[in-house]
């Protein structure tokens, strides 16, 4: 039973039964495993320890069982009666119906008011919203890029990323299955999102844009080469800092940036802030 316990431990207790229970959703939250118990003997006096769960705990028998008990406890209460599990009378817990639990708590606090109610619509100025979108990029170094396989499936795949400006890259195989559908179809798409928290961390991007490799002889190569940090790599696996990767480069440019940032309804602005290079907006 939820919101009970003991102030000691239970010396004899007999397994019933395991449950699995969901509300219907695909809420990870709501898939559920219960244990069921039948306590022979115990120490204490049982106390109800979630007051804002558990009414009242009373000893009542099987056959005088009283309502409301949650729907998955009367399921087992009733296979104990039946005969299908040993017990005898029981000790039940009461939920606390809706109007008791506002009487007794009174209105649930907000955590932060601010997140509360419609989103403002404001955009950022053009130099502010780069200058987070920067940020984002400079302090996390994983994306999930998306490209098209040649039945028109999409294929998603994590990369580790560096930057320079808006444009991000990362170190490729030709023989890759998004290399493959990059040489076919240069449309591609990158998400980037920060460790969620709860919904004011709220905090990613999506890149929509095009993509290019660089093969390591490129002129064009050594400009993004500075800035891929492969050194820690080699002292990794051994390799000599002497000699460089001659892998090649994917480099993705993005025209459009969808930036996501719920900590912006603090100061009036848009959740959603849309970034766009200064040729497609024309």
């Amino acid at each position: 039973m939820f919101g009970t316990g003991t102030p000691t431990c239970v010396p004899q207790r007999d397994p019933l039964t395991v449950m699995q229970r969901t509300d219907g959703t695909d809420d990870l939250i709501e898939q559920r495993v219960d244990w069921f118990f039948a306590a022979r003997s115990w120490r204490g006096t049982p106390t109800v320890m979630e007051p804002d769960k558990c009414a009242e705990l009373e000893w009542f028998n099987l056959d005088q069982l009283p309502s409301p008990i949650p729907a998955y406890e009367h399921a087992v209460l009733r296979g104990v009666e039946a005969g299908r599990y040993l017990c005898s009378p029981i000790l039940v817990s009461r939920p606390v119906l809706a109007s008791e639990s506002h009487a007794r708590l009174g209105p649930m606090p907000i955590t932060n008011p601010w997140l509360a109610g419609p989103a403002p619509e404001q955009a950022l100025e053009r130099g502010q919203l780069e200058e987070r979108i920067l940020n984002l990029l400079s302090t996390h170094n994983t994306a999930v890029i998306a490209t098209v396989n040649s039945d028109g499936a999409p294929a998603a795949t994590p990369v580790r990323y560096f930057h320079l400006g808006f444009e991000i890259f990362y170190t490729s195989w030709d023989a890759s299955v998004k290399s493959r559908n990059l040489r076919r179809d240069s449309r591609v798409s990158a998400g980037i999102v920060a460790p969620l928290v709860g919904q004011a961390s709220s905090r990613g991007a999506q890149l929509f844009g095009t993509a290019r490799t660089l093969q390591r002889h490129d002129p064009d190569a050594d400009a993004y080469w500075e800035a891929v940090r492969w050194q820690s790599d080699h002292v990794e696996r051994g390799r000599s800092t002497d000699t460089p990767p001659e892998d090649p480069l994917t480099v993705i440019t993005p025209t459009r940036i969808v930036y996501t940032e719920h900590w912006l309804r603090r100061s009036g602005y848009a959740p959603r802030q849309i970034w766009q290079t200064v040729d497609s907006q024309r």
